[in-house]
């Protein structure tokens, strides 16, 4: 049975470096046997569908990353129901669009990484942690932001990847059509 996913590619198409242009990449993944292939902006936000679990499409697709141009990207994925629930659990009222983030987690962090996380002394950020996703506000914007995305991998020592809140719910109304 197919299975919908939100596929989030990590650090492409930022300052001109590991450029991967979204109509191109689309083709690829329907050449890769990927169906209803959406994408959205250029910053590695696909939605597909595909027979595989979660796990060999992510490898799948990183695969297809390095053979195609030649660099390894980070997948990360949520099926649909998963994507939701990142919606509804939204730990706070999100500010504009563009200042509230969420960082999707590719696993829950050790409880003694985050208690170091929670050491760290941010100006006006809040965020929040729940489960294997971290929400942010930055209300002075992600530029003047201490937490970042960088950040939140190495003192968590985990995989991730950001999308604005803007990001999040446009993904969620592409993969409902």
């Amino acid at each position: 049975m197919k299975k919908k996913y939100i596929v989030l590619l990590r650090g492409i198409n930022v300052g001109g470096h590991r450029k991967i242009l979204m109509k191109d990449f689309k083709t690829l993944l329907e050449k890769n046997k990927y169906d209803a292939v959406k994408t959205y902006i250029q910053s590695g936000n696909i939605i597909l569908t595909t027979e595989k679990n979660e796990k060999e499409t992510a490898d799948s697709i990183e695969k297809i990353i390095e053979n195609e141009y030649g660099f390894e990207v980070k997948v990360i994925l949520r099926n649909i129901e998963e994507w939701i629930k990142t919606i509804d659990e939204i730990p706070f009222e999100p500010i504009e669009l563009n200042k509230t983030f969420v960082a999707i987690l590719d696993e829950i962090p050790s409880q003694d990484k985050v208690q170091v996380f929670k050491e760290i002394q941010f100006k006006s950020e809040e965020w929040n942690l729940v489960e294997n996703r971290m929400y942010f506000k930055t209300p002075d914007g992600a530029g003047k932001s201490k937490l970042s995305n960088n950040l939140i991998e190495n003192k968590l020592k985990v995989g991730a990847t950001t999308r604005n809140w803007k990001t999040i719910l446009k993904l969620q109304e592409l993969s409902l059509d």
